[in-house]
């Protein structure tokens, strides 16, 4: 496989040893390189997504309990809204803190909904 810069310019690149003129021509297909390329993209694609899965919708002004840092006890807040990046979450702690959380640091609090 030639390196990126060979694909990029379609030839060999010239170096500081002397080289013939004939090989500073180009010597491969490019579109094969290419479809090549795509071909180990869709592979590993296959691969890196065997197990993803997507995650369920989660709605605002839900009762939650999220983790501020890693050794500290879980807190309890509301979900204000969704944050500014995918998969993150302002939240409303009960001490009137708003914190910016992802997923991992989140967990639903179904004690409201267990009480009749």
């Amino acid at each position: 496989m030639p390196s990126p810069a060979e694909l990029l310019m379609g030839r060999k690149l010239k170096t500081i040893l002397p080289s013939h003129p004939g090989q500073l021509k180009p010597t491969f297909d490019v579109e094969r390189a290419r479809e090549a390329f795509r071909k180990r993209q869709i592979i590993q694609n296959k691969y890196a997504n065997k197990h993803a899965t997507v995650l369920p919708v989660q709605h605002q002004n839900v009762k939650v309990w999220f983790k501020q840092k890693v050794k500290e006890p879980w807190k309890q807040g509301t979900k204000i809204q969704v944050g500014p990046q995918p998969r993150s979450y302002i939240i409303k702690g009960e001490d009137g803190g708003a914190f910016r959380e992802n997923r991992f640091h989140i967990r639903q609090d179904y004690t409201e909904n267990d009480n009749p």
